[in-house]
C-alpha cells in the first residue's frame, strides 16, 4: 500500500524538477539533521502538544465516517518527517485531522478525564515556559497550549455547573 504512494510522491517531485532531494548528499544531510537533534520524537509532539494526547484518547468517540477515514492519512503525514528538514511544516498538514478529532473531547462528560488533560496542558505549558529558556522558537507555539488550557478550564467549569443544575432540578421537582 505504501509503494504506490511513494512512487506517486517521487514521480511528482521528479516531474516538477525537485531532483535535488534524490541526491545522496541531500539524503545524508536530512538524516544527519534528524540524528543530531531529537526532532524525530520531540518535534512531532511540539507540533500539537496536548492535542496529541486528547486526540489519541478520542479515537473511540469518533462517529463521523469522513474523519474516521481521514485517519488513514496520518501515517503518510508522519512519513514526511524522514524526508523533511522542517518537521513542523510537514506536520502542519495533519491540523485538519487532529483539530476535529480533539474537539470530540466535548462529548466526554467525565470531569476527571477533563481534569487530567487540564493538568497535562498546564504541566506542558509550565515546562516549556521555565525549562526551555535558550530556545525561544519553542515559546512561539505556547499560545496553542494556553488556548487548550483555557478551553479545558471553561469546559470543566461548564460541566461542574451543569451537574449542579441537574441536582438542583431534581430537588426542585
Amino acid at each position: 500500500m505504501i509503494i504506490p504512494a511513494l512512487t506517486f510522491f517521487i514521480g511528482i517531485r521528479y516531474y516538477f524538477g525537485f531532483t535535488s532531494s534524490f541526491l545522496l548528499i541531500t539524503i545524508k544531510k536530512v538524516i544527519s539533521h534528524h540524528l543530531k537533534t531529537d526532532s524525530i520524537i520531540f518535534n512531532p509532539y511540539l507540533a500539537f502538544r496536548t492535542l496529541w494526547v486528547i486526540s489519541l484518547y478520542n479515537f473511540k468517540y469518533i462517529d463521523n465516517q469522513f474523519l474516521k477515514r481521514s485517519l488513514y492519512v496520518l501515517p503518510f503525514i508522519f512519513l514526511q518527517i524522514f524526508i523533511s528538514t522542517d518537521i513542523f511544516r510537514a506536520l502542519f498538514i495533519a491540523f485538519p485531522i487532529i483539530i476535529p478529532l480533539s474537539l470530540y473531547l466535548f462529548k466526554i462528560k467525565d470531569s476527571k478525564i477533563i481534569l487530567i488533560f487540564l493538568l497535562l496542558s498546564i504541566f506542558t505549558f509550565l515546562f516549556y515556559l521555565f525549562e526551555v529558556k535558550e530556545d525561544r522558537g519553542l515559546l512561539v507555539s505556547l499560545p496553542l497550549e494556553i488556548l487548550i488550557s483555557g478551553t479545558l478550564i471553561i469546559y470543566s467549569y461548564s460541566l461542574k455547573n451543569s451537574k449542579t443544575r441537574s441536582i438542583q432540578n431534581k430537588f426542585s421537582h
